[in-house]
């Protein structure tokens, strides 16, 4: 007589399926066009053109959003993007001297066509008002106090 050994790993059910699919449908700066934001940057990084192969300079950034429509990639408000890849020159160069410190930069996005190519955006930050400033404030004590429960609870 013998035995048949089954495999212990061997599934046929679907739903046991611990793996998930890539996504490339993540949260890009234009869909935070004319928003209210407060840009907490965590450390610089460089990029490599893909149509150039020129290297430039981008932010690693966590970025709380603050108004505007909820989508599916802005579920709910305030939402915090962790550590969303910066790339528009004029945003990098806004917020750069900030990078690393800690110190939120609050702005509403804005775009306009590219000064060399028109057929491309270029965004900015502009700057917040007091009541964008009063709004912001909320969202982002929310941003610290759980910043420091992630921590305290690595500790």
């Amino acid at each position: 007589m013998t035995d048949t050994m089954t495999d212990p790993f061997a599934t046929t059910n679907t739903s046991d399926d611990p793996f998930a699919t890539p996504t490339t449908d993540f949260t890009v700066i234009d869909d935070l066009d004319g928003r209210l934001v407060a840009i907490v940057g965590l450390r610089m990084a460089v990029g490599v053109s893909k149509q150039s192969g020129k290297e430039y300079d981008k932010v690693i950034a966590d970025v709380i959003v603050i108004d505007g429509p909820t989508t599916d990639k802005i579920p709910s408000l305030p939402y915090t993007i962790s550590e969303m890849h910066l790339m528009a020159g004029m945003v990098v160069g806004q917020i750069r001297q900030y990078v690393g410190k800690g110190t939120p930069v609050l702005g509403r996005v804005n775009s306009k066509p590219s000064s060399y190519n028109r057929s491309v955006k270029a965004f900015g930050l502009g700057d917040p008002t007091d009541q964008d400033k009063g709004k912001a404030l909320p969202a982002y004590r929310a941003y610290v106090a759980a910043k420091a429960n992630d921590a305290f609870a690595r500790s």
